[in-house]
């Protein structure tokens, strides 16, 4: 095991991973496939409420939960994607309980790593480490795996919902 040290290490799985990568850009990114909920067509029309907010695209109603829609590569402030929501694929994911975000992107596909092509995210040197949960090689390129949860995380904080809730935990 010492000659694998930094694989990525996914909890319960031995052997191969399957990710669900979105295309974005010339960027890829992914996710464990156990966190996919659904794969929608974006349209104008799917969005309930446009937003102000450079990384949330705005929100979609799924299921009877309210998702928010959000651009990765604004979140991350290092890019946008481009406003054409009619060409985008939207991937739904479950970041835990009832909670889901949806990620846009240009293309979406399932990759299969073994361990040894998986690394762990570097812990220094890389802003946003913390939604980082590693890195995939493939035949397309570099995937970088992300943390949904961290994912949510950002966007609530971004969006001033986490310092509302403190407000509010503080009145009472």
């Amino acid at each position: 095991m010492e000659g694998r040290k930094n694989e990525l290490t996914l909890p319960g799985i031995l052997g191969e991973q399957k990710i669900i990568c979105a295309k974005i850009g010339k960027e890829i990114y992914g996710f464990k496939i156990e966190y996919l909920e659904e794969i929608i067509k974006m349209s104008r029309k799917k969005l309930v409420l446009p937003s102000a907010l450079k990384h949330l695209k705005g929100i979609i109603l799924l299921k009877g939960n309210i998702v928010p829609v959000i651009d990765i590569l604004s979140l991350f402030e290092i890019g946008a994607v481009d406003d054409d929501i009619d060409t985008k694929i939207g991937i739904v994911v479950k970041v835990q309980g009832e909670k889901y975000i949806c990620i846009i992107a240009d293309d979406v596909f399932i990759e299969t790593f073994s361990p040894a092509s998986l690394a762990e995210s570097p812990k220094i040197g890389i802003r946003y480490k913390e939604a980082i949960e590693g890195i995939g090689k493939s035949s397309k390129g570099i995937i970088i795996i992300l943390r949904p949860e961290e994912i949510l995380e950002r966007h609530r904080t971004l969006s001033g919902i986490k310092l509302e809730e403190k407000l509010e935990q503080e009145k009472s």
